[in-house]
């Protein structure tokens, strides 16, 4: 399928290392600030593009979002269209990403010669769309480096992650060495993880804001009080405003997005409370069961921000530290993820409600919390309403149209 380059499922080892320091660089915490003004930009379009939207094309406004804050990073080029290439490189990659990423996924990894029988043998569908997706995945692992190479060569190249790499390489002692397939696996992991969870969390965010709306008017009343009424949040108000980042953290514990993590493979025998573990088992982390730890969170199945807050207003119960892995293995994009979804959600609750639709007949539609399977969850597609509660909205409506 072409997984084994993403940072994720790269065994331990010196290209592992030299891979996760080269995410790190780039997303830190400290380098985080200077990808603000795109992720800011992004969220102002989010809005404009739901609030014109409406079915399947609300959930593509989120796909978007993130689809553009990552293409900008990587290759300085900014989505302007639902048709740009990389937007739908980024709709035809998630599925196979979802569905081909955790080992068993398909019958192809329990039983591998199926993959050489003909696609009119019974069983070897997946043989056949896994070719398919293979071809996916490789445009996504050439295409970035490609686009950023043909705009340096005619003189059109913006700023970004992969020019510096380019115009480093011979250079820089750090990276004289760095091949072109090592860049191009780079920019496939950060293309692929950094668009598809970003988009899944912000649509548990919006499903959140449905199903529980006196947490939304708690958070949009903390905005109003700390800024106004006609200031949208920028990311140097995020300590101000406590009950929003309360919401932000309780989406990523009520519904985690990857929940039983990403697959490790043992390198050498483990024993755990006493059970011998062989080398080479698959092991996985049951982040979902760790969210409703009930002698941590209190009715875990409920959406309740105010959990986190201090005593008395709160019930001080500590975040959840996992909804992005952990040890070696923590997502190494999870700050720049965290900013991505905190400026997407302040602005949708500083300029809009987030409603139940209402179905023909009128009557309100309430939304299931099902979730997808695959390596990436997301809640299954809802109908939900949107409307602009200020003349913030209008405001950057108009803004985004110019």
């Amino acid at each position: 399928m072409g997984w084994g380059d993403i940072l994720s499922f790269l065994p331990y080892g010196k290209r592992h290392t030299r891979h996760r320091q080269q995410h790190h660089n780039l997303l830190a915490r400290k380098s985080c600030p200077a990808f603000y003004p795109v992720q800011t930009r992004e969220a102002r379009k989010l809005v404009r593009n739901l609030l014109h939207a409406s079915g399947d094309q609300q959930h593509a406004a989120l796909s978007r979002f993130s689809t553009a804050i990552i293409t900008d990073i990587l290759t300085g080029h900014e989505i302007v269209s639902d048709d740009d290439y990389f937007v739908r490189l980024a709709e035809q990659l998630y599925e196979s990403f979802c569905v081909t990423g955790p080992p068993g996924g398909t019958l192809i990894d329990l039983f591998p010669l199926l993959r050489f029988f003909p696609d009119w043998v019974p069983g070897t569908y997946y043989a056949r769309v896994a070719r398919e997706w293979q071809d996916q995945v490789r445009a996504v692992y050439e295409y970035p480096v490609k686009y950023v190479q043909d705009a340096e060569a005619s003189g059109t190249a913006q700023p970004s992650f992969l020019l510096s790499k380019l115009q480093n390489r011979g250079v820089s002692e750090e990276e004289e060495d760095l091949d072109l397939d090592e860049l191009r696996a780079d920019a496939l992991t950060i293309f692929v993880t950094g668009q598809a969870t970003t988009s899944s969390i912000l649509t548990v965010f919006l499903l959140a804001m449905v199903l529980y709306p006196e947490s939304q008017r708690r958070a949009q009343e903390e905005i109003l009080h700390v800024l106004g009424a006609d200031q949208i949040p920028a990311y140097e108000d995020r300590a101000k405003l406590p009950f929003v980042e309360c919401v932000i953290q309780e989406t990523l514990r009520w519904n985690p997005i990857v929940p039983l993590g990403v697959p490790h493979r043992l390198i050498q025998d483990d024993v755990y409370r006493g059970m011998l573990i062989p080398a080479g088992t698959t092991v996985y982390a049951n982040i979902r069961a760790m969210s409703r730890d009930e002698s941590v969170y209190h009715d875990p199945e409920a959406f309740q921000p105010e959990r986190f807050l201090p005593r008395p207003e709160g019930r001080g119960e500590p975040r959840f530290a996992s909804a992005f892995g952990f040890g070696r293995r923590l997502c190494t994009g999870n700050e720049l993820a965290s900013n991505s979804i905190w400026i997407a959600a302040a602005t949708l609750l500083a300029t809009c409600n987030i409603k139940n639709a209402l179905d023909a007949a009128g009557r309100v539609i309430v939304p299931s919390t099902a979730m997808t399977d695959g390596i990436d969850c997301h809640p299954e597609h809802f109908p939900f309403a949107i409307e602009a509660r200020s003349g913030l909205a209008a405001l950057l409506d108009e803004e985004m149209r110019l």
